[in-house]
């Protein structure tokens, strides 16, 4: 069993996948429940205040100053001989691991002096996922589990999971698209041209008999 979960907001995508996992989680006989809901590496997101604007901080331009603070940057060369040796300054280490520590950071004013960087800017930290696929343009997870032919059938631990869960979700969150993938898509495929071929097939097939009967009749009281 697989599925493909879309939804613009990030945060109800993890949390409905996570839902998803926990519920495919209960039938005896589902194992190997996996998605790609690996967390990334922290970021930190920042937006000027008011009061940073007046100062002159646009949101672009404490960003600058922070990715320069932050980063190794080249402060002097030294020539001894053939080779060159580069000092770079950076930050301590000490004080870049916690939003309340970068807070401290005293950025410069365009004009003159310098102004607290909470006082200056909005501080949001957050984490993505370290893998993120997107289909139409919109986020994507995915989850898959696998299942026990002797204990359970894959296809009536589907049709639970979509009449269950899967129903939950699209009206908690109205706007979300769970579909299947895998097996369960080409499954799905198949039926789908099935209801449209299989009436040409039909009608196909009565016309042909009809034509060796010479009746349109015949062929329905065969």
């Amino acid at each position: 069993m697989a599925y493909s979960i879309r939804r613009p907001d990030r945060k109800v995508l993890q949390n409905a996948a996570r839902a998803l996992k926990s519920d495919l989680s209960s039938p005896h006989g589902v194992y190997g429940i996996v998605g790609n809901l690996s967390p990334g590496k922290r970021q930190l997101e920042i937006e000027s205040t008011p009061a940073g604007k007046a100062a002159g901080l646009s949101t672009a331009a404490l960003g600058a100053q922070l990715r320069t603070r932050l980063r190794a940057n080249e402060a002097q060369r030294i020539q001894r001989g053939r080779d060159e040796l580069k000092v770079a300054a950076n930050h301590p280490p000490e004080k870049r691991r916690s939003p309340s520590e970068l807070a401290r950071i005293r950025p410069d004013r365009p004009s003159r002096g310098q102004v607290q960087l909470s006082d200056a800017a909005f501080l949001f930290e957050r984490q993505e996922l370290a893998e993120l696929t997107r289909i139409d343009g919109m986020p994507t997870v995915f989850v898959e589990a696998k299942a026990h032919d002797a204990i359970i059938a894959p296809n009536r631990d589907r049709r639970q999971v979509e009449k269950g869960i899967i129903q939950e979700l699209r009206s908690k969150h109205p706007g979300i698209v769970i579909e299947r993938e895998g097996a369960g898509r080409d499954e799905s495929e198949t039926i789908e041209t099935l209801r449209i071929l299989l009436p040409l097939a039909l009608v196909a097939i009565c016309a042909v008999i009809a034509s060796f009967l010479r009746s349109y009749w015949k062929p329905l009281n065969v």
